[in-house]
């Protein structure tokens, strides 16, 4: 494992050796003021984006504001699809952004990585989508969290919504979020006194979803080769392409993630990713430090992203969509990529290969996916719900219904969808319910033994067959 004062250390070197001016030319990114923890206003956690009783797990939560001058990057070449673009500092700006805390009370229950998380703003506001989505892992196995609110729009909504509390916070743009980003991930060890009291940080991983994801290519590519702060990545839901690194920028088509660095990344992607985002279109092999998981049947936002108990609360055709929302249970292969890359950042131990969704031959078609003759899709990381069907479960996407809240007009067509196979024929594919138990518990068997579902998890989903009502002879 790296020194964490690896950043300082550049810099006692450079004043040795009279280098100064050839090493900041590779970048060092200033180093940020934490202040906090911060109070007033209605009360931090009544803007709590997650309803997770952090209390009762034992884990403490709080919020604390981060000064600096940020740096904005320009393109020191025309930029590729290959993903190794070599930026340039171009100007500054001083900023105030807030992060949210939530870490273990107890020290002895901390595994020593803090998960700190690009969050996202595609509503219009903050929202903590990995850690809705990785909550029962994260606060099981003792990781800490860090939120970030690193663009614009999200600092802007807290301070319309809460004056008293946020209205000394400052965002220059978005042009400036990377390097914004960077001084909270080195302030999580710089300031780990402050912001985890009693806490040994080991490992600090990046993560962002969906358009936050997007953030997290452009910030590997560009920013992470500069700065070196983060010892991992878990990108989760990303489209083809890459955000801007500055307003206006002209970004490539097409954007591959570069894995020249030591820092592993794991890549999660659902099929409706592929067929709603088109994130096929920017396929990369798997390498020494790189691994792309593909879920069969998942969809970009789904059940569990809006009801996250565990199964989570089925939704009904018309409300808030046309159809059902998807039910893959996704949020279990986000658990176990969160497992995975900390094995792998912490002890060495490489994740294996995971297969890819099977594609047809046009990849520009509306539904590239190959399916079988249930409608659900073929290859890629495939959990018991379609190695044990009950239902076509997909990503394709879900209309809006007529009157649908405007959020959903928008949103929909990323929820997927679930189309529950008829009694009938759920009597013909199982003649007998522990028929229908066995071939859950065998393909969870095996996801588990591959490491894409955790074992917690799949004891979960065989125990949830079992109450099931499918069988013929029920």
């Amino acid at each position: 494992m790296r020194n964490r004062n690896n950043w300082k250390r550049r810099v006692a070197l450079v004043a040795c050796c009279g280098t100064i001016g050839a090493v900041l030319a590779g970048g060092i990114a200033g180093a940020g003021t934490v202040s906090g923890p911060v109070t007033g206003g209605s009360g931090f956690p009544a803007n709590r984006w997650t309803a997770t009783d952090l209390a009762a797990q034992g884990y403490a939560e709080r919020e604390y504001f981060l000064d600096g001058t940020a740096t904005a990057y320009g393109m020191a070449t025309t930029w590729t699809s290959d993903g190794r673009w070599p930026a340039i500092e171009t100007t500054q700006a001083s900023f105030r952004t807030r992060m949210i805390v939530r870490h273990p009370i107890n020290p002895r229950r901390f595994n020593g990585t803090v998960v700190v998380e690009w969050l996202n703003v595609s509503a219009g506001f903050d929202v903590d989508p990995v850690f809705i989505q990785a909550n029962e892992e994260l606060l099981r196995a003792g990781y800490a969290y860090v939120a970030v609110s690193a663009q614009r729009v999200g600092l802007e909504a807290v301070k319309a919504g809460d004056p008293a509390r946020y209205s000394s916070l400052v965002h220059p743009g978005d042009s400036y979020s990377y390097d914004m980003f960077t001084q909270a991930g080195r302030a999580v060890v710089d300031d780990a006194a402050l912001l985890l009291p009693g806490l040994d940080v080991e490992r600090v991983l990046a993560t962002g979803e969906s358009q936050s994801a997007s953030r997290m290519v452009t910030y590997i590519n560009a920013v992470h080769p500069r700065e070196r702060v983060f010892d991992g990545f878990l990108v989760y839901s990303r489209g083809s392409g890459a955000s801007s690194i500055f307003d206006g920028a002209t970004m490539p088509q097409y954007s591959l993630i570069r894995t020249d660095a030591r820092e592993p990344i794991i890549d999660i992607q659902t099929e409706g990713d592929i067929v709603v985002l088109r994130s096929h279109l920017a396929h990369q092999p798997d390498t020494a430090r790189f691994r792309l998981w593909e879920l069969a049947g998942g969809a970009h936002a789904d059940e569990y992203t809006l009801s996250h108990p565990s199964p989570p609360t089925p939704s009904s055709p018309g409300a808030p969509c046309t159809n059902r929302l998807n039910s893959m249970r996704t949020h279990m292969l986000v658990n176990a990529g969160f497992r995975a890359l900390h094995r792998w950042v912490a002890y060495g131990l490489a994740p294996i290969n995971a297969p890819r969704i099977t594609l047809g031959s046009d990849a520009n078609a509306t539904d590239p996916v190959v399916r079988d003759w249930l409608g659900n899709a073929l290859g890629g990381i495939r959990f018991p719900q379609l190695e044990a069907p009950v239902a076509r479960i997909d990503g394709i996407a879900n209309p809006a219904p007529p009157g649908a809240p405007p959020l959903f007009q928008s949103f929909c067509r990323l929820f997927g969808r679930t189309f529950a196979f008829p009694d009938a024929a759920l009597d013909l594919i199982y003649p007998t319910h522990d028929g229908y138990v066995d071939a859950v518990a065998m393909a969870a068997r095996r996801a588990v033994r591959r490491g894409f579902l955790l074992p917690v998890d799949g004891i979960r989903v065989v125990s949830e067959a079992a109450a099931a009502p499918v069988g013929g002879d029920l």
